[in-house]
Order: C-alpha cells, then structure tokens, then sequence
C-alpha cells in the first residue's frame, strides 16, 4: 500500500461492461502462453523481474507514443530544438492525418498489453481490474468532493 490512508478494500463495483475487460485480459493471456509465460509458477522475485522487464518495454512504447505526436514530423512534438517543434506547439491532434492518428492510438494499446501483464502476473482478471477501476474512481470523486 502506497500509503495509510489508501486502503480501498472496501470498495466494490459492478458492471455489465467487466465481460469485456475479461476478454482483452483473455486474449493477452493467451499470447503470453504462446510467448512461454507460465503465471500460475511466478515466484515473487520472478513478478519482480518480469514486471521490472515489462516497465523497460512500455516506457519503449510510450517514446513510440510520443514520437508519433510528431505526425509526419516524429519527435519534434517533445524536441524542442528541432525546427518543426514551433509548429507542433500549436497543433491539435485532431490536425494529424487520420494514419497518423491512428498511429497514436496503437502506441498506446502497444503500451496497455504490457500494462496488463502487470495484472496478469499477479492473478488480476479483467472483471476485478475494470469493477476496482470503477470504484477507485467513484471514491476518487468522492474525494475530490470533500476536498481530500
């Protein structure tokens, strides 16, 4: 637990909508058998590693992110020296080209997979990920109205 005054065991959520949840976790879980990740066999340490090896891997991903808000320019959304950086300050995204755009949003799925496999490596489904979300969102709310 991050801190004391953090515990959220008490919460609870339920939706119709955790079914799809299940089946992104499913389909993940199936590719990372298929990579020869057994979960069920994880030491603790092995979490560790494996977790700390998916961190290398999505923050990968979210450089790809961050390039592609570049559009035809790459990295010159973030790359303040380069000459098109002025430019990209004042565009929107939805001023990218539908490929590029497009390109964005797949970095970021590129970054949920390994997102999820933090959940996975610890026995998290799909439904507890998505009815925990809900709650913790719900007492986040609940927070910001008695100005936490």
């Amino acid at each position: 637990m991050a801190n004391k005054d953090n515990t959220l065991a008490h919460l609870v959520a339920d939706s119709q909508f955790a079914d799809q949840f299940e089946t992104v976790f499913d389909l993940q879980l199936n590719l990372q058998k298929r990579l020869g990740v057994d979960f069920s066999n994880m030491s603790i340490s092995h979490i560790a590693e494996y977790c700390i090896y998916n961190n290398h891997c999505m923050s990968d991903e979210q450089g790809e992110f961050l390039d592609s808000l570049g559009g035809k320019d790459g990295n010159a959304s973030w790359k303040h020296w380069k000459a098109a950086n002025q430019e990209m300050k004042n565009k929107k995204f939805s001023d990218l080209s539908n490929i590029e755009i497009l390109e964005a949003k797949y970095e970021v799925v590129d970054m949920f997979h390994f997102f999820i496999n933090y959940a996975l490596s610890i026995g998290m489904t799909g439904s507890e990920l998505f009815n925990m979300y809900v709650a913790k969102n719900q007492e986040n709310h609940k927070r910001q109205d008695e100005n936490y």
